[in-house]
């Protein structure tokens, strides 16, 4: 557990830079931070035991075909999706 509270704090203290980093792009900001999860999301995987890692997998496959067909992705999503009772024909 503790491994995994280090590496969180890591991924923050890199993200924090990158983001406070004047001389990047937006676009060159979100790819340094799509590689610092990447390698975040690759280390605490590997704290991860054979049966604890086919349990997550089973568990994001579940997930991702429960949220199936939902508009929109993060923050966002409201703006994307259609007002209550209102179908596509309409």
């Amino acid at each position: 557990m503790e491994q995994h509270h280090s590496i969180e704090q890591s991924i923050h203290a890199q993200m924090a830079e990158v983001c406070s980093d004047g001389t990047l792009t937006s676009q060159q900001k979100l790819e340094k931070i799509r590689e610092i999860r990447k390698a975040g999301h690759e280390q605490m995987e590997g704290l991860l035991t054979g049966d604890q890692r086919s349990k997550l997998e089973s568990c994001r496959t579940s997930r991702k075909a429960a949220h199936a067909g939902h508009p929109g992705n993060g923050p966002c999503a409201e703006m994307t999706a259609k007002p209550a009772g209102e179908t596509a024909s309409q």
